[in-house]
This record gives structure tokens, sequence and C-alpha cells, in this order.
């Protein structure tokens, strides 16, 4: 298999495929490419001579259950060399969001490497998790339906038309949908 690197730092084909199904947010390789993301803004912060390898070793693991900047950076505070501040706590504080784009960056590699084409289209009928609802949108990208489902209370396809605000849908893994 091709060795080729991917859109994303460090991440290689045979990696993706390893991994298959759909890489989530908790896989190592998911995780390290966020990791290494969210070092390099660290990076900026920093008016030391850090490398990107000393910041990723000192987030590894201050990462590691963290939701939010604070946390992340009461741990380094409490397990390293660095003196947070309110600058670094909002820079850390964009964890998640680095995290939810390196998936989004390796689902669509995955999807791409696969060749994956959802087969549902647009006003299909459909199933989720014993629900039934309507396919209103597809992302190609990721291979994901948006599944309007009444039960949920989602908007109809007619007042979606009519421009009234609210919840369109469910948007799933196009493997968790089925066709009715």
């Amino acid at each position: 298999m091709n060795e080729a690197p991917l859109p994303f730092p460090g991440v290689c084909a045979r990696q993706i495929i390893k991994h298959s199904p759909r890489p989530a947010r908790d896989m190592a390789f998911v995780t390290a490419d966020a990791i290494a993301e969210l070092a390099k803004r660290c990076m900026d912060w920093d008016e030391a001579a850090s490398t990107p390898e000393d910041w990723i070793a000192v987030l590894t693991p201050a990462v590691a259950g963290m939701h939010d900047g604070y946390e992340i950076a009461r741990y380094l505070d409490d397990h390293s060399s660095v003196s947070p501040d309110a600058e670094l706590v909002e820079i850390l504080d964009s964890w998640t969001g680095i995290v939810a784009q390196a998936q989004r960056t390796a689902v669509a590699t995955w999807v791409a490497l696969h060749n994956i084409i959802p087969e549902l289209a647009e006003g299909d009928a459909c199933r989720f998790d014993g629900m039934d609802g309507v396919i209103v949108q597809i992302d190609r990208k990721h291979a994901c339906y948006t599944v309007s489902i009444a039960a949920f209370g989602h908007l109809s396809a007619g007042e979606r038309a009519a421009g009234v605000l609210g919840t369109s849908g469910l948007v799933l893994p196009y493997e968790s949908v089925e066709a009715e």
C-alpha cells in the first residue's frame, strides 16, 4: 500500500484503513493530530524557545479527559513548567473544536480512501435506531445524512420551505441509517 502522506500531519493511508470503520475523536491518530495543532497555537503564545515537541509532550497528558481551557491550564500549572495566563487559557479553550476538526478531516480522508458514496437520496424514507425519518440533506464529503424524524419534533419539508425556524434533523453517519 502507498504510504504517501494525507492532508493532515503524521497520518498515512495504512493508519486510516487500520482504524476502519469511521474515525472517531478518541482514536490515537486523531488526538495526535489535534495535539499537534494545539501545540502550534501554544507556541504562538510562548515567548520562550520551546519546540513543537516540547508542547506536544506537556499537552498530551494535559488534554486527556479535559474539555475546557481552564481545566487544561490548571493541569499544566500543576504538572509542568508552564505558567498559564488568560491568553493561554483562551488558546487551550479551543481544544474541543480542534479535536472536532481533526476528526472531520480524518473522516473526509476515510470517505475518500474507501470511495464511500451514501446510497440513499434526499427525500428517501429511512430508519434510524427504530425511528422513521426522511433524509433532508446529504454531506457526501463526510458520508452523513441529515434525517428529519417527526417523533423528535423536527421540521417537515413544508415547514422548512416556508422558512419556519427549528431543527431540521439529526446529522447521522450513513452507516447508521437504513432504507425503509
